[in-house]
Parts: C-alpha cells; sequence; structure tokens
C-alpha cells in the first residue's frame, strides 16, 4: 500500500503511523535524528518538515527499466458496488497483464486488464516500478498505480522487425489477439501494436516518432467499430501517420461496438490479414490507387 504524505489521516492511520511509514523512506540524516527523538510530531507542520526539506528516493522518477527478477502484480484490488445491498465491496480481481518495452527490450510498465463482477464494466489499471527504500537502506522495486512515459506495445518488435507491417488497434486485448492468432499462429509479417491508458491518450508526438521512418510506408490503422474509435484513427493519421492507411471495420465483418478481437479464430481471419498484406504490397509498387478498395476509409 502507499501512502499520501500530503494527509495526515490517510487511511485513518494518524500521525504515529504516518511518522513511521515516512522515516521509511527519508535518507540516513533524518531517519538517524527522529529515531533518536522518539516522539511522534505534534502537528502536521512538524510532521512534514523533515519530508519537505528531502527529496527521498522512493519520489524520484520511475524505473527506466525493470529488474530482471521483478515479478508483475496479476491482480487488482478494487471498490466495487454490490448491486443487490448498494455497498461498497472492497475486493481482489483476477487481471491480464500486459508488458510494455522499450526498443531495447527492458520493461518499463505494466497495463493491468480485469472485469469489475459486480457491473462488468472493464477495468483498466497502469502500473510503474519505483524503488522503494528500506529501514536497512536496501532499495526494493515496487509498483505503484501511476501511469508511465507512453510507448507503443511491441515497440521491441517493431524495431528489430522493420520490413514488417504494423497494425495499430485499439487496446491491448486486441493487440495480443492478432499476434497469437494471426501474425504467430500463421508466421505473417505483420505486427500489432496500440497505445496505453486508453482510446483518448494517443495525443504523444514522441511514441508515434517511432513508427516514422523507412516502416511508415507500411502502417494499418484498425479501429473498433464505434464512432469514437474510427475519429481517433482519423486523427492519428492527420496528426502523426500521414501516410497510414485507414481499414473499415464495417467492411471486415464487424458489427455495431465490436473489434478485431470479436473475428473468429480460423482460416477467415488469416484470410483477411492475408488481403491486407497483398494490398500494402501493391500500394507499394504503385500498382492501384487503394481508395478502390471498400475495406478503406
Amino acid at each position: 500500500m502507499f501512502f499520501d504524505f500530503a494527509n495526515p489521516h490517510h487511511s485513518g492511520q494518524g500521525y504515529k503511523k504516518l511518522f513511521t511509514l515516512r522515516n521509511e523512506h527519508l535518507p540516513n540524516e533524518f531517519k538517524a535524528t527522529y529515531r533518536s527523538a522518539k516522539k511522534t510530531p505534534k502537528n502536521y507542520k512538524d510532521f512534514m518538515q523533515p519530508y519537505q526539506n528531502s527529496k527521498p528516493q522512493y519520489e524520484a522518477e520511475p524505473l527506466p527499466q525493470i529488474p530482471h527478477f521483478f515479478t508483475q502484480p496479476n491482480k487488482i484490488t478494487i471498490w466495487s458496488t454490490n448491486e443487490k445491498t448498494g455497498n461498497k465491496e472492497k475486493m481482489v480481481i483476477p487481471a491480464t497483464v500486459y508488458t510494455y518495452k522499450s526498443k531495447e527490450g527492458s520493461r518499463v510498465g505494466f497495463i493491468l486488464r480485469g472485469v469489475d463482477p459486480n457491473t462488468k464494466q472493464k477495468i483498466i489499471r497502469p502500473l510503474t516500478v519505483w524503488n522503494r527504500i528500506l529501514d536497512n537502506d536496501k532499495v526494493l522495486p515496487c509498483y505503484r498505480q501511476k501511469a508511465f512515459e507512453p510507448i507503443l506495445y511491441n515497440l521491441d518488435v517493431i524495431t528489430a522487425n522493420p520490413e514488417k507491417i504494423v497494425i495499430v488497434v485499439e487496446g491491448e486485448k486486441c493487440a495480443k489477439y492478432g499476434t497469437l492468432h494471426g501474425a504467430l499462429q500463421y508466421n505473417l509479417p505483420i505486427i500489432f501494436t496500440t497505445w496505453p491508458f486508453g482510446v483518448q491518450a494517443y495525443s504523444s508526438q514522441k511514441m508515434w516518432d517511432a513508427l516514422n521512418g523507412e516502416i511508415n510506408q507500411r502502417i494499418l490503422l484498425w479501429p473498433d467499430n464505434d464512432e469514437i474509435g474510427i475519429q481517433v484513427m482519423k486523427e492519428i493519421k492527420r496528426r502523426y501517420l500521414k501516410k497510414a492507411l485507414i481499414l473499415n471495420p464495417k467492411q471486415l465483418g464487424l458489427q455495431d461496438k465490436e473489434d478485431l478481437a470479436d473475428l473468429p479464430v480460423g482460416i477467415e481471419f488469416k484470410q483477411i490479414l492475408e488481403n491486407l498484406i497483398k494490398i500494402v504490397e501493391q500500394k507499394e509498387k504503385n500498382e492501384h490507387n487503394t481508395t478502390r478498395y471498400t475495406c478503406f476509409f
């Protein structure tokens, strides 16, 4: 659990508990001073003074590279409203973990995805790893529910395979589905990617710069079959990936509100991907105008 040091009553712990927790993260010179005092600060100002005078390592930047021995969590703690009683319940739900890696292949953050059993709503939590300083001055990597610097999903794979076609989809679930049941299963020259933190969090020039270069000619944007998804993909094309092609999800067999992961696994999905590969290859050779094809906007 992480405590808000700006709130003296966080989680109802009171000064005494917070005093101990704060000391856990203070530099050695402050630890020695306040351990010898053996007393709890009398007011909030005294309590916060050492913390405000020093920037603990605990509150520094997130780790640029997550240690190999760090095991990411696979569960989410939520407060859910019970529809029968109307009361809020604290519960731990299982989550699917999606790992974001730098272009060199180092882990930089996680996205956890679960479903609230009461409301059936999607729960998505970003996690970033920070260093925590223990009383014995040892460093322990721990995670915080905070967004990391946005990068593309499968960025390391994209960097290592610039000749492959990149398909941008909405959400990690679709990217993983396309990777497992399309690209890998049929050994196709395609990489599925997406951006973190939700459909509206696409505004990052630095993130999209990773696709600007030789592979810029080989990018497809595959939106969900809803208005917001299509509009977001059009904005991404207009602002960041001007030469990318936007797929029309209705022409690919998707019903309203469906996404790539709703397509059945099998030959039909394989044929859709193979046809897209052919169109991209023909476009590179200037053999036709892609506007003739109804699968594009």
